[in-house]
C-alpha cells in the first residue's frame, strides 16, 4: 500500500518520486519502506579481468594476490605434512588430522590408548594447519613434567621450536623486550605447564591478554579430577583458554571417561558447548565427530594382522609369607 508519494527531482526521463510503502501480507505485514520510483537507469563500468601484466590500482592487485593465495591453499579434504617430513608416519596417525580439517573449527579431544602417538598426532595437526596459515601462535599446556618431552619431539620431528615459559622463562623474555611488553603476546610458540599458568596472580594475568591461533593441553582429563580447589582453578583456565582465547583446540589423554559422567561433559563442553543438551543423557552420535579414541587391539596392518602384540592375561602369582610376616 503506498502511504505518500513526494517529488524530489526530475531527469530527461520524468519526474522522481520517493513513495513511502507499507507491507499488507506476511512475512512483511506491517513493515515500512522508502523506495524511488522510476529506478534511474546505471551504466555499468567496463571493468577489465585482473591479469599479472596490468595489475591496475593496489587494491585490485591485492584482491588478485589474495585469490593467488586461496588457489594455491591446500584442500581440507588431502594432508601435505607426511610428504614433508623427515620421519615416516602410521597411517593412523594422520586420521586425526583429517578429521581435525573436517571441523568448521578444528576442536578435537584425541583419546588414543598409551603408546599410539598422541604428541605425533597433535605435531600432524599443527603442520597441517601451519601449511594453511591457521597455526601462526601455538599455545602448548602440559604438566610440567614433560614440558622438555614435548618441546623435543616438536623440534627434531617437525621442526618447530617452542620456548619453555616458566619463572626463569618468562624472566629471560622479559629482559629482552622492551619495558612494558606482554612476552605471552611477543612469543609466537610458546609451551607452559599448567600449574604454573592456572594462578590468577601469576602468570594468568599476562596470559590473558594473549591471542593463539592453537592451543594443546595435554593430559586434559587433570582438568576435571581431583580435589575441588584444583578442579575449580584448572577448569577455569581450561574453559577461558577454551572459550576466549583460541579457535582451534586439541585435547589430549589416554583416559577421557573416569567414570563419572559430569566431568566427561565438562571436558566435551570445552570444545563445544553444544555438545552437551541440559538435563539429557550424553549419546556418542553427539561428539563423534570431536572426539577420536582407538585403543591398539584397533590399530590393524593391511592384511588385517594386529599392528602391536597383545598382551598376555593377567595371571595370578601366589607369594606365600614367611610365619614372622604372617603373625605380623
Amino acid at each position: 500500500m503506498v502511504l505518500s508519494a513526494d517529488l524530489i527531482g526530475q531527469t530527461n526521463g520524468g519526474p522522481i518520486k520517493r513513495l513511502r510503502l507499507r507491507g499488507l501480507d506476511e512475512p512483511f505485514r506491517n513493515e515500512e519502506i522508502c523506495v524511488l520510483h522510476p529506478i534511474e537507469e546505471v551504466e555499468p563500468d567496463d571493468i577489465p579481468e585482473l591479469d599479472l601484466a596490468h595489475p591496475g590500482r593496489v587494491a585490485r592487485f591485492q584482491l588478485l594476490m589474495d585469490s593467488s593465495r586461496l588457489g594455491l591453499a591446500p584442500g581440507d579434504d588431502r594432508l601435505v605434512s607426511s610428504t614433508r617430513s623427515r620421519i615416516e608416519f602410521e597411517p593412523y596417525q594422520q586420521f586425526p588430522s583429517l578429521r581435525a580439517l573436517e571441523l568448521p573449527r578444528p576442536r578435537l579431544l584425541i583419546a588414543d590408548d598409551v603408546g599410539l602417538g598422541k604428541t605425533i598426532e597433535a605435531g600432524l595437526i599443527l603442520r597441517e594447519l601451519n601449511a594453511r596459515r591457521r597455526a601462526a601462535r601455538i599455545l602448548i599446556v602440559c604438566p610440567a613434567s614433560i614440558i622438555e618431552q614435548w618441546q623435543t619431539e616438536l623440534s627434531s620431528k617437525f621442526g618447530f621450536q617452542f620456548k619453555i615459559f616458566d619463572s626463569d622463562g618468562v624472566a629471560e623474555a622479559r629482559r629482552s623486550l622492551e619495558v612494558g611488553t606482554n612476552p605471552w603476546s611477543a612469543e609466537p610458540r610458546v609451551i607452559a605447564s599448567v600449574d604454573f599458568i592456572k594462578r590468577r596472580e601469576g602468570a594468568f594475568r599476562e596470559l590473558s591478554a594473549s591471542r593463539w591461533d592453537v592451543i594443546i593441553i595435554d593430559e586434559a582429563h587433570h582438568l576435571a579430577s581431583g580435589n575441588d580447589d584444583e578442579m575449580t582453578d584448572r577448569f577455569r583456565l581450561a574453559r577461558w583458554l577454551a572459550t576466549e582465547n583460541t579457535g582451534a583446540l586439541l585435547l589430549l589423554t589416554a583416559t577421557p571417561h573416569d567414570g563419572y559422567d559430569e566431568n566427561f561433559k565438562a571436558l566435551l563442553s570445552l570444545l563445544e558447548p553444544s555438545l552437551i543438551v541440559p538435563g539429557r543423557d550424553l549419546k556418542y552420535e553427539q561428539y563423534r565427530r570431536h572426539m577420536v579414541r582407538r585403543l591398539k587391539r584397533h590399530v590393524r596392518l593391511q592384511d588385517g594382522s594386529p599392528k602391536f602384540v597383545e598382551r598376555e592375561p593377567v595371571q595370578a602369582l601366589g607369594v606365600p609369607l614367611p610365619a614372622e610376616e604372617a603373625a605380623l
